[in-house]
């Protein structure tokens, strides 16, 4: 429950579990809470060697002992949420992969739906082939449906959506219809799945033009993105946004432009820290910015 209201409680949380464990030994939980301090440590360089040994540590637990009901978990979190802070995302894949099946072989399917979600996040944000992150999607809700997962869907829905968007298949939200920037109902159920809705947007808004309409959803995205943590849309959410600002100076008054500015060079600064700590993933986004 922390983790979906307050991070400050999430984290602090996690340290205590990790300070239990280190005094006192592991126990079957020990996997996904090593593998998920890794978060909270790797943000100052000073403690980032510590979290990456943590947090290996973490998965040769899992590794060991692939039967237990959090192993799977740890893999997951491991592939998708920590490795992009250290090496190319999709050496990923295989991880959050293989977290899905031991998920799967333990009946965690809740944590099955999110390898799945985290599967269709890592096409988009490689610029994989549309197609590919579009089927994904649609094997993810196929088996939301089969298992009676249907309410951790709606994440990928909006993946399934955005895919098709950016393909041109889809009539009510393609890119010659002005995005709506009214708070989306995602917002009273989850925090984090309205984020990733508006990032999506912001994403379409950027490609078609609507360079006001991103910037709107942006002030939205930024009120939510604590509860994103590492997630990949992080970094496109900086992205976009720090284009929708650059092209919004073309075209704004004075005291707008200057605004425009000052959101461009946050963004820029955000990203050249996530660019820093794996130029592979990330700097070609700083780049283009």
């Amino acid at each position: 429950p922390a983790q979906l209201t307050d991070r400050n409680l999430c984290e602090m949380l996690l340290l205590r579990a990790a300070r239990l464990t280190l005094r006192h030994g592991i126990c079957e939980e020990s996997c996904t809470l090593l593998v998920s301090l890794f978060g909270v440590l790797a943000r100052k360089p000073a403690d980032a060697e510590l979290a990456v040994r943590l947090a290996q540590f973490g998965v040769a637990l899992a590794d060991r002992q692939p039967q237990l009901r959090l192993s799977g978990r740890a893999l997951l979190v491991f592939g998708l949420l920590n490795t992009p802070w250290m090496q190319p995302i999709r050496s990923g894949v295989p991880l959050i992969e293989r977290g899905m099946n031991t998920c799967l072989a333990v009946g965690d399917l809740t944590f099955v739906m999110y390898a799945h979600r985290g599967l269709v996040s890592t096409h988009l944000f490689c610029g994989d082939p549309l197609q590919d992150a579009y089927d994904d999607a649609e094997r993810a809700l196929t088996f939301a449906e089969s298992s009676g997962m249907n309410p951790l869907a709606e994440s990928t829905t909006f993946q399934r959506k955005l895919a098709l968007t950016l393909m041109g298949r889809d009539e009510e939200n393609g890119f010659a219809v002005r995005g709506s920037i009214a708070a989306h109902p995602a917002e009273a159920v989850s925090q984090v799945w309205a984020f990733e809705y508006y990032v999506g947007q912001i994403q379409i808004g950027m490609l078609a033009g609507y360079y006001d309409v991103a910037v709107a959803l942006a002030q939205r995205a930024e009120k939510l993105v604590w509860s994103a943590g590492a997630f990949p849309e992080v970094v496109e959410y900086r992205f976009y946004t720090a284009l929708a600002h650059a092209a919004c100076c073309d075209t704004a008054s004075a005291e707008a432009r200057q605004t425009n500015l000052t959101g461009l060079r946050d963004q820029y600064r955000r990203l050249t820290a996530r660019a820093a700590s794996c130029p592979a993933n990330f700097s070609s986004r700083q780049v283009l910015v």
